[in-house]
């Protein structure tokens, strides 16, 4: 099996319980005035948990090495987004008629931009690391050629 497809679905597991976490606070969210049944419970729960894994085991478009980190974004922003509103409007969290469904897109963009932000901004942290070991390493070996001289 690829260790790419192996990776997914390792984080694909992980996402799953985080998604189940998340989808436990949504319903505790949306009220206890509500009737749930043991059917929409458990819905709930599995709907959650299969939209985390869809968010994180996709996550491992960002190491397709041959693809720009644009194609990388906006193809998992497509695949979660599209899970997301199909999951949310399964689930109750908002209405496809209505002002709700704007509010959860706009959620859903700003949470997915601030993430990317800080991935990013960790991404960028750890190459600058990275080029001065790398300047560091190249200083060294020009001395030790030097010495050698």
């Amino acid at each position: 099996m690829n260790s790419l497809v192996k990776k997914g679905l390792i984080l694909g597991l992980v996402g799953f319980i985080i998604g189940v976490f998340v989808g436990w606070a949504f319903l505790y969210l949306m009220g206890s005035d509500r009737q749930w049944t043991v059917l929409s419970v458990a819905l709930q729960f599995i709907l959650s948990g299969v939209l985390g894994a869809v968010a994180m085991g996709f996550a491992v478009v960002y190491e397709v090495d041959s693809w720009s980190v644009t194609r990388c974004t906006v193809t998992h922003a497509l695949i979660t987004i599209g899970s997301y509103l199909t999951i949310g409007l399964t689930l109750g969290w908002f209405h496809f008629d209505s002002i709700g469904t704007y509010i959860m897109i706009a959620c859903y963009i700003v949470g997915y931009f601030m993430i990317w932000l800080i991935m990013y901004l960790v991404s960028k942290k750890q190459t600058r690391e990275l080029d001065e070991q790398l300047k560091q390493w190249k200083r060294f070996a020009d001395v030790k050629k030097k010495e050698e001289e």
